[in-house]
C-alpha cells in the first residue's frame, strides 16, 4: 500500500496527517510506504522551511529507512517496490491518494500485471468514487471479500515518443486551461 499525503494538496502546509491509520485496522497483513512531496516553496513560512529541514521532513520520505544521505525515493520508485513486493506474495497493489496518484499506480500495475486496491483518499477521487468507493471502509471491505471489477486503462504518448514513456490514466485526461484551473482551486 503506498499513500501519497500530498495528493491533490501539494500547496497544503503542513502536509496532511497519515491517512493508513483505519486502513492498517482493517487490513493488518498489508505493507505500507507513505511518500511524502515537496510543499511548493513559496507557500511554506519560511520558518517552518528552515525547521523541518531541520528535522529531516523534506521531501519522498517513506516508511522503509533510507541512508542520511540517500535520495528519497521518488513515488513511483515506491509504487515500483510495493508492486514488487505484492508480486513476490501474491497480493494487490494498493493505493491511497488522489486520481493523479491513481493514475501513477495504475501504470506500474498493468505493468507488472497486479490488481490495484483504490482507497479514496485525498481530493475529489472521482475514479475512487465511479467504483462505488467512497470510504476508506469500502474498499477494505473489497480486498477482504476478494471483490474486483476491471477497468479501461487509456494511454496517452506523445508524439513520437516511446511507448515506455506513455502517460496512463484511469479516470480523465486533461489539457489546456482545466489542469489550471484545478491548481487554482486547490490554492
Amino acid at each position: 500500500m503506498v499513500a501519497n499525503s500530498g495528493s491533490g494538496a501539494t500547496s497544503v502546509w503542513p502536509p496532511r496527517a497519515d491517512p493508513l491509520g483505519p486502513i492498517r485496522e482493517a487490513l493488518p497483513e498489508a505493507e505500507f510506504w507513505t511518500f511524502t512531496p515537496d510543499p511548493e516553496p513559496d507557500l511554506v513560512p519560511e520558518d517552518e522551511r528552515a525547521r523541518a529541514a531541520a528535522d529531516g521532513r523534506a521531501s519522498g520520505a517513506a516508511e522503509s529507512p533510507t541512508a542520511p544521505d540517500a535520495e528519497p525515493p521518488s513515488l513511483i520508485e515506491l509504487f515500483e517496490k510495493a508492486a514488487r513486493r505484492a508480486a513476490e506474495v501474491g497480493g494487490a497493489l494498493g493505493v491511497c491518494g488522489g486520481d493523479g496518484t491513481v493514475s501513477a499506480a495504475a501504470t506500474v500495475a498493468a505493468r507488472e500485471g497486479l490488481p490495484l486496491a483504490v482507497l479514496p483518499g485525498r481530493t475529489l477521487n472521482h475514479f475512487a468514487y465511479d467504483l462505488g468507493l467512497e470510504t476508506v471502509d469500502d474498499t477494505c471491505r473489497a480486498v477482504t471479500s476478494g471483490e474486483a471489477v476491471a477497468v479501461d486503462l487509456a494511454r496517452f504518448t506523445a508524439d513520437g515518443a516511446a511507448t515506455a514513456t506513455a502517460t496512463h490514466y484511469v479516470n480523465t485526461f486533461s489539457i489546456g486551461c482545466y489542469p489550471e484551473m484545478v491548481r487554482i482551486r486547490e490554492r
